[in-house]
């Protein structure tokens, strides 16, 4: 089997940053890509607020104890919608705390907002300017759907959708897709616009008749013109195209000792007619990629040289590379990777 090498750019931390990251052990990774700011969480709750340049990235802030609770940690930290002062905390009593860097402020909290095991997205994942400037961002739990908007003031829970297994933004930001499985035990899409901060129509809704009573889609996304499931419980990718939905374009079992925690998403060599995913399962250390072709019909495999570690960043971006960062406790190395 091919192994593809992945070109890759390691970001050094300055000598002083570096001997302050010493007893840090950092657990989550931010980035706005468009202006090389990052956000590193740390498992002291400490925030490094940082900027990169080059082959390099500095910290320019350190937020210490932002919360004021010592028995409150910070599982997860995100930029607002590529909003450079403004962070979402995610906080082990289930909270999402928001908070003002430039006031040092906590302006908003979403109550209960978690759960212990949960799905979150931004509508910013994908295109940093969505349209109309609509900003909000899904939480996924006990198969639930909430969507929140992320106005200066008047924050509101916009939309609830019960019985969802997996969800998407499109790269618009403003088109939400959602799947789940109705009381017939048949898998469903469904398509949901936001017309603004606080109203969203369903634009399309289908039964999935093509698919298996068996087959639980638990990953979804929207790549391009393209619709990417993944069944965890047999192991398969399906592909199919977003128009017209009425089959599956490729259906691929993946072998059983990749269970992927992550997959990435790129552009094949020919832009309209090919398209890749790699899968990455950090328990065994597998990084294969699998590439699909329309016109051929057919798909390729290989492994793939990425030194991906647990605490990760990606950013997909439709015309042209997804930017993938990961970092390295040990070395308090940044590697930066363009897929």
């Amino acid at each position: 089997m091919a192994t593809e090498k992945q070109n890759s750019i390691n970001l050094l931390i300055s000598p002083n940053d570096k001997e302050v990251m010493t007893k840090e052990e950092i657990i989550f990774i931010d980035s706005i890509p468009s202006s090389e700011t990052l956000v590193l969480l740390s498992s002291n709750n400490n925030i490094f607020l940082c900027h990169i340049s080059n082959d390099s990235f500095k910290i320019t802030k350190k937020l210490v104890n932002i919360i004021n609770n010592p028995k409150s940690k910070i599982n997860s930290c995100y930029f607002c919608n590529g909003n450079k002062n403004i962070l979402l905390l995610f906080c082990d009593e289930l909270n999402i705390i928001e908070y003002t860097i430039d006031r040092g402020y906590i302006s908003h909290i979403y109550y209960n907002s978690l759960g212990h095991s949960f799905l979150f997205k931004m509508n910013s994942q994908k295109n940093s300017n969505p349209q109309y400037g609509i900003s909000n961002f899904c939480i996924l739990k006990d198969q639930e759907l909430k969507v929140w908007n992320t106005l200066k003031y008047n924050k509101s829970n916009v939309l609830c959708v019960p019985d969802i297994k997996c969800f998407s933004y499109d790269s618009t930001g403003v088109v939400l897709y959602v799947s789940g499985k109705n009381s017939n035990n048949n898998c469903f899409l469904g398509v949901i616009k936001f017309m603004n901060e606080y109203e969203c129509k369903e634009i399309f809704f289908k039964t999935l008749d093509f698919v298996e009573p068996v087959v639980e889609i638990d990953y979804l996304d929207i790549f391009d013109n393209n619709i990417f499931m993944f069944d965890k419980i047999s192991n398969n990718i399906y592909i199919l195209k977003n128009y017209p939905i009425n089959n599956f374009d490729f259906s691929l079992p993946l072998n059983k000792i990749i269970c992927p925690k992550l997959f990435v998403p790129f552009i094949g060599e020919k832009t309209l007619y090919e398209f890749g995913i790699i899968c990455v399962d950090f328990k065994q250390k597998k990084k294969k990629y699998y590439k699909f072709s329309y016109s051929t019909n057919r798909v390729t495999e290989g492994e793939i040289d990425l030194d991906i570690k647990e605490t990760f960043y990606f950013k997909e971006n439709i015309n042209d590379k997804g930017l993938l960062l990961t970092f390295d406790n040990g070395t308090k190395k940044l590697k930066k990777y363009l897929i």
